[in-house]
């Protein structure tokens, strides 16, 4: 935590999308905390290892984003981030784990479609999808 604290220092990014947190529900807000940013989680609920947190600047709007396709994708994080021009981003993180059933991935493909549903002008899912063989 404290290299990611540092390079948001240097860099101050608007945006930091996280997977492989290793956070669990015992690890409290506090110690995921960046002065200055807000953020989201969505922690592995058994096992070790996975989960997903974005970071947004405090100084962005960012609404409530409350769709049952991107909160069905387990260890993933999405938000809406409203840009100075008054278009919208869309911002997902998200942690394929390896060796899911088919049922996730139609989820993860139910998200993907409902991303495009909102005819946002601008969309970024960035992350982990275990996903070997595609380069």
């Amino acid at each position: 935590m404290p290299l990611l604290q540092t390079l948001v220092f240097i860099h101050h990014p608007n945006i930091v999308i996280v997977t492989e947190t290793w956070a669990t529900p015992y690890v409290s807000d506090s110690e995921l905390s960046i002065l200055g940013y807000a953020y989201i989680r969505n922690d592995r609920h058994e096992g070790h290892g996975g989960g997903s947190c974005m970071y947004v600047r405090q100084s962005l709007t960012f609404p409530p984003l409350d769709y049952q396709q991107f909160t069905a994708v387990e260890e993933s994080c999405w938000l809406r981030v409203v840009l100075k021009d008054n278009y919208s981003i869309l911002v997902g993180s998200v942690l394929r784990p390896p060796n899911v059933s088919e049922d996730y991935d139609l989820c993860l493909s139910q998200a993907f479609h409902a991303a495009t549903d909102l005819n946002l002008k601008y969309c970024l899912i960035a992350g982990d999808f275990n996903l070997p063989e595609v380069h």
